[in-house]
C-alpha cells in the first residue's frame, strides 16, 4: 500500500470521481452511482459529482434521486448549465412541464447552446 502524503483524499476523489465517469460510459448505472457516491464522500461540494450522480440516477430510473441529486450540483454552482439541461429532461419524464420550461428558458437566458434542441426534448418526453 501506497501511505505517501500525496494519495490522500484527493486522489480517492479523483479515483472514486473517474471510476464513475468510465462505469457511465460503459452504461453501468448502479456501479456509476457507487462511484460518485464515494466520491461526494470525500468532497461533497463538487458540483460535478453531483451532477453525474444525477445522470446516473435519472439513466437507471430515479427520477426524483436524480432531480435531488441535480438540486444540489446547482445549490454548489448556480448557473451549472449541464444540471439545467439534465434536470430539464428529468423534469419532463416525470410529467413536470412548467418546471422542465424554466430550466429551459434559464438556459436560453444564459444564451447556452445546452438549450439548443432541449425544447423538442422536453416535448418529447411529456409524450410518452
Amino acid at each position: 500500500r501506497d501511505r505517501s502524503p500525496s494519495r490522500g483524499l484527493g486522489d480517492v476523489y479523483k479515483r472514486q470521481y473517474q471510476q464513475g465517469r468510465d462505469f457511465v460510459s460503459k452504461g453501468k448505472w448502479l456501479k456509476a452511482i457507487n462511484s460518485f457516491r464515494k466520491a461526494i464522500e470525500k468532497d461533497n461540494q463538487d458540483y460535478k459529482a453531483y451532477n453525474m450522480l444525477g445522470y446516473s440516477l435519472r439513466q437507471s430510473g430515479d427520477l426524483l434521486g436524480a432531480v435531488s441529486a441535480y438540486n444540489r450540483a446547482l445549490n454548489l454552482k448556480e448557473n451549472y448549465q449541464e444540471a439545467l439541461e439534465y434536470r430539464a429532461i428529468a423534469y419532463a419524464k416525470l410529467g413536470e412541464k412548467n418546471k422542465a420550461m424554466q430550466d429551459y428558458k434559464k438556459l436560453l437566458n444564459l444564451k447556452s447552446s445546452f438549450a439548443d434542441g432541449l425544447k423538442e426534448k422536453i416535448y418529447r418526453y411529456l409524450q410518452k
